[in-house]
């Protein structure tokens, strides 16, 4: 059975009002390795990846549909997570559809707004 990974980019402006935004589902495209990069989950590569940031828990200020989608997985959640994008970037390099994702998101997002990836997998 594989691990799936199910990830939201929240956007916020300066007075914290947050937009989500589901961005992918990666039933098709298991990349352990980036899983590991990401939160040191299915860390099996060789050599093993530096995990940005072990798993934080879903944001305080989590927006309700991200939180219900999260919250949807009950039990079968697990490892849940955040990056700024400034951390993702971190993990440039080990996922060429992740690589497009940050450029993607460099792109469209300008003014006063921030960006972070919410994520949880699933096995």
């Amino acid at each position: 059975m594989g691990c799936d990974i199910h990830m939201h980019v929240e956007r916020g402006n300066a007075e914290r009002s947050i937009e989500w935004r589901y961005v992918m589902d990666h039933d098709q495209n298991r990349n352990y390795c980036l899983f590991a990069r990401l939160a040191d989950v299915r860390n099996q590569c060789e050599p093993p990846e530096q995990p940005i940031a072990k798993p934080r828990g879903l944001p305080e200020d989590l927006t309700p549909a991200v939180r219900d989608d999260a919250e949807g997985w009950a039990v079968d959640g697990h490892s849940h997570s955040w990056l700024t994008l400034d951390e993702a970037e971190q993990a440039r390099g080990v996922n060429p559809q992740f690589d497009a994702l940050l450029d993607y998101l460099r792109a469209v997002l300008w003014g006063p707004y921030t960006a972070r990836l919410v994520f949880w997998f699933d096995n």
